[in-house]
């Protein structure tokens, strides 16, 4: 996938929480929330994902599922 760089976003487990966070992409990191709009994530300012959200990397979607 050319649209995404090898340092894109990372995703992390901080305590009972799971975490997103754009490292900087030229492309951008955009979550698609199962209970709200959609938000393009700003660089280096994480955001708590919940189950069912879905995050866009490019042209490729990765649905976020845990519980």
């Amino acid at each position: 996938q050319t649209k995404i760089s090898r340092r894109h976003a990372r995703i992390w487990r901080d305590g009972s929480d799971f975490m997103v966070e754009d490292l900087g992409s030229s492309n951008g990191t955009v979550l698609l929330a199962a209970a709200a709009d959609t938000i393009r994530l700003q660089p280096h300012q994480p955001h708590v994902l919940a189950s069912g959200d879905r995050l866009r990397l490019g042209d490729t979607t990765l649905h976020f599922v845990f519980g």
